[in-house]
């Protein structure tokens, strides 16, 4: 059996605010993230993987990670997204990406989707 992730979500629509229960299977309906985010300010790209990119850029523009990298400032912009199937590919494809360590890759790899979609390719599950 297919492991079940539960989201309640509040249904405005309904004067009483009752809540609504969506399931999504992780097997192909969940999804994950590579994100890369860019701050003007500090002028430093950062890499991430999450299964909830909206929240986990209010994560970074609060604070809410302190004393991490992202806490240094708060103007941060979604740059690129990458979507992935998996956890672990998403783990993957950020592994890779943050061990280039390299700023002109990660430029490339804003700019060419091509390059994306060999990386994606790259880590398939």
């Amino acid at each position: 059996m297919s492991p079940v992730r539960f989201l309640v979500v509040p249904q405005k629509r309904n004067p009483d605010y009752l809540m609504i229960v969506r399931i999504f299977l992780l097997n192909g309906i969940f999804m994950y993230y590579v994100y890369i985010i860019y701050s003007l300010t500090i002028d430093r790209y950062y890499i991430g993987q999450t299964d909830n990119i909206e929240e986990r850029m209010e994560q970074h523009k609060s604070g809410f990670f302190l004393h991490s990298y992202t806490s240094k400032t708060k103007d941060w912009k979604i740059v690129l997204s990458i979507n992935c199937s998996s956890r672990k590919q998403s783990v993957n494809i950020e592994s890779y990406i943050k061990s280039m360590k390299s700023r002109r890759f990660i430029s490339d790899i804003i700019q060419n989707q091509h390059r994306v979609n060999e990386i994606i390719d790259r880590f398939k599950d």
